[in-house]
C-alpha cells in the first residue's frame, strides 16, 4: 500500500470468527472463542482466518450460567 507521503507499507492480517447459531451462546462466550480462534490464525501464520462454533453442550451451559 502507498501512503500519501509516496512511503509503502505492508499489512497483513489474521482474522477470528465466532458463529454463534440462534444466539444460544452468550456474548462472554462469543468474545472468548473469536479470541481462541484469532490465536489459532494467529499460529498458522499471517494472513490465516479461523472460524469456530460453540458445541451445543458449550451453548446449553452458556445458557445456564455454567
Amino acid at each position: 500500500m502507498r501512503l500519501a507521503d509516496g512511503s509503502e507499507v505492508a499489512v497483513d492480517t489474521s482474522v477470528g470468527v465466532c458463529l454463534a447459531p440462534h444466539g444460544d451462546a452468550g456474548p462472554a462466550q462469543l468474545i472468548t472463542l473469536a479470541d481462541q480462534a484469532l490465536l489459532r490464525a494467529k499460529r498458522r501464520g499471517k494472513g490465516q482466518v479461523e472460524v469456530v462454533a460453540p458445541l451445543p453442550a458449550e451453548a446449553a451451559a452458556a445458557g445456564t450460567g455454567r
